[in-house]
């Protein structure tokens, strides 16, 4: 998993519930500010140096081998990654330790989102397409395990590769705990709140929201944007503060 809080925030309760079913979990991922909450779960914790861009081919180089040598000290019996990055390094290591062996572990590849790799515009994007396309379709090859995606289109990208549609399962989102979070009544007052939680990003919708938002309130509607969530530097769509305060002083956005 590339950080540490993305697995407090969308997989916690799923590693609580193999460890409740006696599994031993381990969760190898980027420690920033969530490693003594992992390990108080009581989850042995591997840190893994890397980010998720910008490495270069060094940095991949490095993230591998450091992904291999702990699958040789581990010896899991499942492996589960968790984003596309981790697909492809996961992935190229557990071929590089386990090629030749017979107890090759059993792999889960959860593909949250094929990011910017793919859907990007930028002429370094389209350059670096084929290769990723390669490398994605080698990875996948090489397991006989489970491809999750979380909407059809990836799905359907994904065979397109040449991964065998029997092995995708489309699973609807990380999933919701129902009993924390639940509905409430619709509150009083005539003024509509909208809010959009999520990171800060392009392509999660953000500006959308605002142009939605600016069109219902020309049109005489009381409505009101709270956009909730951080800024995260590590993704290009991400929008910088200053953009954001200037949204933050228009009418009816928060």
């Amino acid at each position: 998993m590339t950080e540490d809080w993305y697995f407090c925030s969308h997989r916690l309760p799923v590693a609580r519930a193999a460890r409740d079913a006696g599994f031993e979990v381990v969760v190898a991922t980027r420690v920033r500010a969530h490693g003594k909450k992992i390990r108080d779960e009581g989850f042995t914790l591997r840190p893994i140096a890397w980010r998720r861009r910008g490495d270069g081919l060094l940095g991949a180089a490095r993230a591998i081998s450091e992904i291999s040598r702990l699958y040789r000290n581990e010896r899991p019996d499942i492996v589960h990654h968790v984003a596309l990055k981790p697909v492809l390094f996961g992935g190229i290591a557990r071929r590089l330790v386990f090629a030749r062996s017979a107890n090759a572990p059993a792999s889960v590849d959860s593909v949250m989102g094929l990011g910017s790799g793919f859907s990007a515009t930028t002429t370094a994007a389209k350059l670096r397409r084929p290769a990723l396309n390669i490398a994605l379709r080698l990875v996948a090859s090489g397991s006989r395990g489970w491809v999750v995606v979380q909407n059809p289109e990836d799905g359907a990208a994904l065979a397109g590769l040449g991964i065998d549609a029997k092995r995708i399962a489309l699973i609807k989102g990380s999933g919701v705990d129902i009993g924390r979070f639940v509905p409430l009544p619709d509150p009083d007052g005539d003024t509509v709140a909208v809010a959009l939680v999520s990171r800060m990003l392009r392509d999660k919708g953000v500006l959308d929201a605002v142009a939605a938002i600016r069109r219902l309130r020309s049109q005489g509607l009381a409505i009101e944007l709270l956009l909730a969530g951080p800024t995260d530097p590590d993704n290009a769509n991400s929008l910088p503060m200053e953009v954001l305060r200037s949204l933050a002083a228009e009418p009816g956005i928060k």
